[in-house]
């Protein structure tokens, strides 16, 4: 007897079949918990890395550095119509000869103003894209 008025109790409380509701809220809520939880850790790191990708209109030296010190394009003259691969990395130092390029970050086309002496720029997700100071400039030698 205790049982069936529990079972009442339950059917009247869950708004219908009892089969149907608690399968689909036990199916979302545990998901999209989990899928909250893990989003958060995965956005972060994926929002800390750069995509970057450049594009000469006119020959133009580059040295592009990454990540750890890495060099990406070791101080090479890049020619008018030729694409860069999209590099990835937390944090980018270039140095590029001339104003002759379009740099891509995450996508975005950036210009680089005109200069008689080579440019330079740190690149990070935080800060953005900050111009160097001559003596900051990286070399791939």
């Amino acid at each position: 007897m205790v049982v069936i008025i529990v079972l009442i109790i339950l059917l009247a409380t869950s708004g219908g079949s009892g089969t149907h509701t608690p399968t689909t809220a036990a199916k979302s809520t545990p998901a999209k918990t989990t899928h909250t939880a893990a989003k958060p850790k995965h956005t972060t790191a994926a929002a800390q890395v750069l995509a970057l990708s450049l594009k000469p209109t006119a020959p133009i030296y580059v040295c592009l550095i990454g990540d750890n010190g890495r060099k990406l394009i070791p101080g090479l003259e890049l020619q008018a119509g030729e694409s860069t691969p999209t590099y990835h990395a937390k944090h980018f130092e270039i140095t590029l000869g001339n104003n002759s390029v379009t740099m891509y970050i995450d996508g975005r086309p950036r210009s680089v103003p005109s200069s008689t002496a080579a440019v330079g720029y740190s690149i990070t997700k935080a800060r953005g894209r900050r111009t160097l100071s001559a003596s900051q400039l990286p070399t791939c030698k």
